[in-house]
């Protein structure tokens, strides 16, 4: 069990990372038209590059990447939610067993 802990622990850091760079990199794309100058030339739909394509991403794309990393954190959840249960079941199991002590029975194992 504690492996799959780790794995579980080690997936929820993947997730955090991969979903802090997504969601930066959508709301902060207009300071890569200030880093590359040379892409603030042409036009998309009638708009400069550098008007709209911060819109469309910080809007939308924000929206998709949110979208998308409440689907893998709800899955994340029932992973854990799984290992909870199968841990709680294990210590149930072992803690209901019955002991016999001095001819009498005792529940719990006490």
């Amino acid at each position: 069990m504690d492996d799959r802990k780790m794995q579980l622990y080690k997936k929820e850091q993947r997730l955090t990372i991969i979903f802090v760079i997504l969601i930066m990199l959508m709301g902060h794309t207009a300071t890569l038209f200030v880093l590359f100058p040379s892409w603030q030339g042409g036009s998309l739909w009638g708009f400069p590059l550098h008007y709209i394509i911060p819109l469309l991403t910080g809007w939308f794309g924000l929206s998709i990447v949110s979208y998308i990393m409440m689907v893998y954190c709800n899955r994340f959840d029932d992973e854990q939610e799984e290992l909870n249960r199968e841990l709680a079941s294990s210590i149930k199991s072992t803690s209901s067993q019955r002991v016999v002590q001095a001819g009498k029975t005792v529940e719990g194992g006490n």
